[in-house]
């Protein structure tokens, strides 16, 4: 019994989880009229971490806009967090692989 309350707390938190930085995700892109409905899926593609790295940032980077291919997305996603890092963000054990999996 102890275990499926804790399976179910977990998962309660991570859905909490999950829903917070998808609102957040939601109040940064407002301006860019993006919509994040599943931050699993809608960030997949590396597009909407460009446009959220680069309203946070205040600069632009070039990016692939419709990635048909797993480089491109990985590529897309690498880009992003290198905006990030290079514009003052600390990213504790956070890369392009946690990103996608």
């Amino acid at each position: 019994s102890s275990g499926i309350n804790a399976e179910y707390g977990k998962e309660k938190w991570l859905n909490i989880q999950k829903r917070s930085y998808t609102n957040w995700i939601n109040e940064v892109l407002r301006p860019t009229g993006v919509v994040v409905n599943d931050i699993v899926e809608d960030i997949g593609s590396g597009v909407v971490l460009c446009k959220l790295a680069m309203l946070l940032t205040m600069k632009k980077i070039r990016y692939q806009k419709n990635p048909k291919m797993v480089f491109q997305r990985q590529e897309n996603i690498q880009k992003a967090l290198n905006l990030l890092e290079l514009s003052g963000c600390k990213l504790v054990n956070i890369g392009m692989v946690d990103v996608v999996s």
